[in-house]
Formats: C-alpha cells, sequence, structure tokens
C-alpha cells in the first residue's frame, strides 16, 4: 500500500488550498477563514488557478487501473504530490470490522472490497481506541443497500499507514446491484460522511476534513467503467490553509482494453492561499492514454466578474494553453502556453 491517507494530507493542503508550486505558507493558519469572495483571475495568477484547478480535475482517475480499485486491493497507484479522491474513498472501507466479514455471508460477494490491511484495533491500544459498528438496516445480517458502518476514532495509530486517525466517519453502501465479483454487469454506490476526520502523519502534519463524498462505479461488461464522485462540500483545515470543495462532481469513464480514460469536474472551489474562490466548469471531457497526462479536454475556471482562465489539454500530452479573459467581457487578453510538468504534473 503507498500510504494513501498521508497522500491525502498533502493532496488536501496542495489541492484545496492551492499551494501547488511550492509558496510559503507559512502566515496562513487552521484559523484563517475560508473566503467567499469571488477572486479575480488575472495573467499574474492564472497559472496559480490553472494548476490548483487541474490538481481536482485530472488526478481522481490517474489510470484505467485506479478505476477497479474500489473493487480490488491487487494494486494502488498514487503520487505523493497528486490528489486521487478515488483510491482514498476506496482505502476507507479498511475501517469496516474484519471479523464482520468472516462471520457473515455477504450478499453480491461484496467482501473481496475490503482492504487486506482492514483495521481491527488501533495499534496504540490503551492510547488510541476505535469504535466500529454496523448499522443494519433491513436486519438481514448481510451486507447490502442501506447498511452503514459507524466509525469513531481517538488518536488512533495504523502502523501500516504511519498515521493517526481521530474523528467520525459514516459510510453507507447506498446501492450495491449485480455481482461486482463474478458478474458482467453490476453498480456499487457508497457515501462518506466525515466529521472532523484527521490525520496526522509520523512527521506531525495534521489534515482535518469535515463534509460528504458520494462515490459510484459500475459497468455493463468489466471492461467499460463508468462513475461519478459528488458532493455538497469537502472541508479541509491544516496548518498551511483551510479550503473548501462544494457542490461538485467528478465523471469518469475508463475502459480497460485500451487502457483509455477521460473524466472533467465541475465545482467551485474556495481557497485561502489564493484568498479567493472559483467555479471550474467542464467544456470537454479530458482524455488519456494509460497514465500519460491528457492529450485533449478542456475546463474553464471563472471568478470575480466573469474573469476565468481555460485551461486546455494539447495533442502532444506535455503542453497546456492558458487562455486568460482578465476583465470577463469575453474576449481573451492573454495566452499563457506551458507544460504539465510546470503545472506541478
Amino acid at each position: 500500500m503507498k500510504l494513501l491517507n498521508i497522500t491525502l494530507i498533502s493532496v488536501f493542503a496542495l489541492v484545496l488550498s492551492g499551494c501547488g508550486g511550492g509558496e510559503d505558507t507559512t502566515d496562513v493558519n487552521a484559523n484563517t477563514a475560508i473566503p467567499s469572495q469571488a477572486l479575480a483571475i488575472t495573467s499574474a495568477n492564472a497559472q496559480e488557478v490553472a494548476r490548483t484547478a487541474l490538481n481536482i480535475a485530472i488526478e481522481p482517475i490517474e489510470s484505467s487501473e485506479t478505476a477497479i480499485n474500489l473493487i480490488s486491493v491487487a494494486k494502488n497507484e498514487t503520487q505523493a504530490n497528486q490528489v486521487n479522491l478515488i483510491s482514498f474513498a476506496r482505502d476507507q472501507l479498511k475501517w469496516m470490522d474484519s471479523s464482520f466479514i468472516t462471520n457473515n455471508d455477504l450478499n453480491y460477494g461484496i467482501a473481496s472490497i475490503i482492504p487486506a490491511d482492514s483495521v481491527d484495533n488501533c495499534d496504540n491500544t490503551g492510547d488510541g481506541t476505535s469504535a466500529i459498528s454496523f448499522n443494519d438496516n433491513d436486519g438481514d445480517s448481510n451486507l447490502s443497500n442501506g447498511d452503514s458502518f459507524s466509525i469513531a476514532l481517538s488518536n488512533c495509530l495504523v502502523n501500516e499507514d504511519q498515521a493517526t486517525y481521530s474523528g467520525n466517519m459514516l459510510m453507507t453502501f447506498d446501492a450495491i446491484t449485480g455481482d461486482p465479483v463474478a458478474g458482467l454487469s453490476w453498480d456499487i454506490a457508497i457515501s462518506f460522511v466525515f466529521d472532523n476526520f484527521s490525520i496526522t502523519s509520523v512527521d506531525g502534519t495534521t489534515g482535518e476534513l469535515s463534509g460528504d463524498m458520494n462515490f459510484t462505479i459500475g459497468t455493463t461488461d468489466t471492461i467499460d467503467f463508468i462513475g461519478t464522485l459528488s458532493g455538497n462540500k469537502l472541508n479541509y483545515v491544516s496548518a498551511n490553509a483551510p479550503a473548501e470543495l462544494s457542490d461538485y462532481l467528478l465523471t469518469f469513464d475508463s475502459d480497460e482494453n485500451d487502457e483509455q480514460y477521460q473524466h472533467t469536474i465541475r465545482g467551485t472551489l474556495a481557497s485561502s492561499a489564493l484568498n479567493g474562490t472559483f467555479d471550474i466548469t467542464p467544456i470537454s471531457f479530458f482524455e488519456a492514454h494509460q497514465s500519460f497526462n491528457p492529450h485533449s479536454g478542456t475546463i474553464r475556471a471563472t471568478g470575480a466578474n466573469n474573469s476565468s482562465v481555460t485551461i486546455e489539454a494539447m495533442s502532444d500530452a506535455s503542453a497546456v494553453q492558458l487562455r486568460i479573459d482578465s476583465d470577463g467581457d469575453g474576449i481573451i487578453d492573454n495566452v499563457i502556453d506551458t507544460t504539465w510538468s510546470t503545472l506541478g504534473r
């Protein structure tokens, strides 16, 4: 396992706060308010806005393999400076009590989605506590539609993750249709609610997450996987900068045969590091092959007075073009030709 939860700490600090370029944010602390005013997008800040928007838009599905991580423990791929909300969502399934999995004949063979490193007890017994309960909505003693797990953690050390957890999480299986293990056609929907859910790494870095996240994934042939990641609001607080992603929807389509994938996002991002908010709107799906950067696709970040930067992936999968409309009149005022590397990819 590649420490997906440690990645989350750096990821939300990086992505939601907008600190993708290594800027000094020591003057920003957890007491800083999440901004409500729209950000004026200019040629001066367009690359930082683009970096932040792209980290949210690109990384949730970084390859076709990621799409099926929810139902397979075989492989996890997440780079330390990239966000992968899909992998994070999947990794939280480890809190499902393995004794429950062992002692119950789960519907649809759903036991296969549980990570091999499921957590039964904190590794610092006596100092850390975990209370994990199964809420059997229909009373059939099996995991089925509407059932949920309530997880309450306090200073709970997980050696495998090299991290300590505190806070609360509710994980609900909203829908399980078909057989995700042996069937050709199936769908799964899982929702998460985080309440002051904090993760502290061994170096003392702490991130705290509150809000909701809904994950769906399905297939009709076990080759093409279609899914979404959505929610009303995700709030992140760290010593670097608080931030908030709201009214968000990530959509992805991943083809396992030719390892092609496409995805896009809409939502509103409030960044205290950028000191403002902007809307992310999809223009066309980002498309890529294997784990390469997208070779097509466009999104637009829109801030105060309709100022915007339109972000387009170029066909060589290396270049990115930024088209800035700083006064919101619909006319491009400046064009910046840059690269995925410069934007933190």
